[in-house]
């Protein structure tokens, strides 16, 4: 049996060898590999933001902004071809989601995700970058372009 990862096939593992294929997810640590997750407490605003980095490490940095349920690890998926382009994704959870403090503004949710990624970028000390969003994620994609162009 061939176990193929439905993540990234970098970390498909085969069993033996007949013709029946099954898709197994990577194991947390083959994700660990692939995604460098971090956590931190934004002086400014006192709040815990929480985000992933993956793809080539020294590769351009892309923001990935992933559909409504999305997270970080959505990096998995892309870990390959972000390798292959010579990327390096950076994905910042949603206010709430897997990490990051919930939102403070009930009116702007997604004013708050783009004051989260900026924390994120001047941390990493990223000054241009580029964008990548699908879904839902384009909304956040759109108000960081239209907010922050440069």
């Amino acid at each position: 049996m061939v176990w193929k990862s439905c993540f990234a096939p970098s970390v498909s593992q085969s069993m033996d060898e007949d013709e029946n294929t099954a898709i197994a997810p990577p194991s947390f640590e083959v994700f660990n590999k692939l995604v460098q997750h971090e956590q931190f407490v934004h002086e400014a605003s006192g709040r815990t933001i929480s985000y992933g980095m993956g793809g080539d490490p020294n590769g351009s940095p892309i923001l990935v902004f992933p559909p409504l349920s999305g997270k970080h690890r959505m990096l998995v998926m892309m870990h390959d071809d972000l390798v292959k382009a010579s990327l390096k994704g950076i994905c910042v959870n949603r206010p709430g989601i897997h990490g990051t403090s919930p939102s403070t503004d009930a009116v702007d949710h997604v004013n708050q995700a783009i004051q989260d990624v900026l924390a994120v970028l001047d941390k990493l000390e990223i000054e241009k970058v580029g964008i990548l969003c699908m879904c839902a994620g384009t909304t956040y994609a759109l108000k960081l372009y239209t907010a922050h162009p440069e």
